[in-house]
């Protein structure tokens, strides 16, 4: 019996460690994929100052290791068999990174795999292209680092490159007042802008590529778009932003103190200190694709990861 097989008569778990949020899914697989999946999420900010300093800070290890206790007691109580942990682009900087995988390990029993930026990407890519039958270039906008991932489910990943870009990492960098001063903000957008043109002329575009999103900040953007006052995921998954909309949700938010973007109808709160950069990168990339709307995809590297780790077969 092969290890999908196994793992179909199993509750399972999977646990993303980003800069900005840890994320946990909860799943079983049965023949029509994932079923009973439950999602949790923690703001802990790990990647904070992680740019400047190169080192996870006291405060945010704590926040994590507190975050990743409670998931995992969560993930016991529910039953869940196994639970596959894995870090991104604040674990992959950090200088000591061990403090956290050490304090995991001895402490909760739980491994983390902190994987480089082709492993994120193919996660990304995982849980997205079963949501596309066509080409499609994946943005993967996160807290340290944006991913961008170019292909489709015929050909797998035909490109991908993982950017030091992210909305905590680009607000530690360029936000230093509030609001943002607009030269800030160009920063940010000139700096994203140029490496996703690099990234377009040394690769290419598939002709008739959709343009998916996946991350926090592309979800806030379309439950702030359609004035969502409590957030509802069927409602998120699979719907569009226009470059239009895009800009001037960016234009809104530029114009407000971070008290004022917490008060937006459909705005996570814990992510509006943030939003800003993120809206940015995501209008940037736009930009460089010749302004394309962009589908909101639900299924993002939790579920790519859970495909990858466990063996499904998509």
């Amino acid at each position: 019996m092969s290890t999908a097989q196994n793992n179909s008569e199993k509750r399972l778990g999977v646990i993303d460690i980003g800069s900005n949020s840890i994320r946990m899914m909860l799943f079983e697989w049965g023949a029509d994929g994932f079923q009973n999946v439950e999602k949790f999420l923690r703001t802990t900010r790990l990647g904070k100052g992680v740019d400047a300093s190169g080192r996870l800070s006291e405060a945010s290890i704590s926040r994590s290791f507190e975050a990743l206790a409670e998931l995992t007691a969560i993930a016991k109580k529910e039953g869940a068999a196994e639970v596959y942990a894995f870090a991104t682009s604040a674990m992959r900087d950090a200088k000591n990174a061990d403090a956290l995988t050490g304090s995991a390990k001895e402490k909760l029993g739980l491994d983390i795999d902190i994987v480089d930026g082709d492993t994120e990407a193919k996660y990304g890519f995982c849980g997205v292209s079963t949501c596309f039958s066509g080409p499609v270039v994946i943005a993967d906008i996160g807290g340290g680092s944006t991913e961008i991932i170019c292909g489709s489910q015929s050909q797998g990943i035909v490109w991908d490159k993982s950017l030091n870009v992210g909305a905590v990492r680009e607000t530690d960098k360029y936000v230093n007042s509030d609001p943002p001063s607009p030269d800030a903000v160009a920063q940010i957008e000139g700096e994203v802008r140029e490496q996703v043109q690099a990234l377009l002329t040394a690769h290419g575009k598939p002709s008739g590529a959709v343009l998916a999103g996946i991350g926090g900040t592309i979800t806030t953007l379309s439950s702030i778009a359609q004035h969502l006052e409590v957030y509802e995921p069927e409602k998120i998954h699979m719907s569009r932003l226009t470059y239009k909309t895009v800009c001037g949700i960016q234009e809104d938010l530029c114009r407000k103190t971070n008290a004022g973007r917490r008060q937006i109808v459909g705005m996570d709160p814990k992510r509006a200190d943030i939003i800003v950069a993120g809206t940015t990168i995501l209008k940037a990339v736009m930009a460089a694709l010749n302004q394309p709307p962009v589908t909101v995809c639900g299924h993002d590297n939790l579920e790519g990861s859970a495909v990858c780790h466990y063996g499904f077969s998509k």
